[in-house]
């Protein structure tokens, strides 16, 4: 597996993870993250994954939003 990790001023993170399973497929995994507030970051992935005879795709999005002991949800 090999990745990398890149970040800008306007606080986005972005990262990106390449690897070779045991039988030779490809994966790749593209993510984003931008963090909004002090409390929630925002996060979006791709996965990619080259098998035999088939690509494999799928996005996700979602959001994370930190707790503490005063707050409630």
């Amino acid at each position: 597996m090999f990745g990398h990790e890149f970040y800008n001023q306007q606080d986005w993170i972005a990262s990106f993870d390449l690897g070779i399973s045991y039988d030779n497929d490809l994966y790749g995994f593209i993510n984003t993250s931008k963090r909004l507030n002090k409390k929630v970051v925002l996060h979006n992935n791709l996965r990619l994954a080259f098998l035999d005879n088939y690509t494999g795709k799928a996005f996700s999005s979602g959001f994370t939003y930190n707790l503490e002991n005063n707050n409630k949800l």
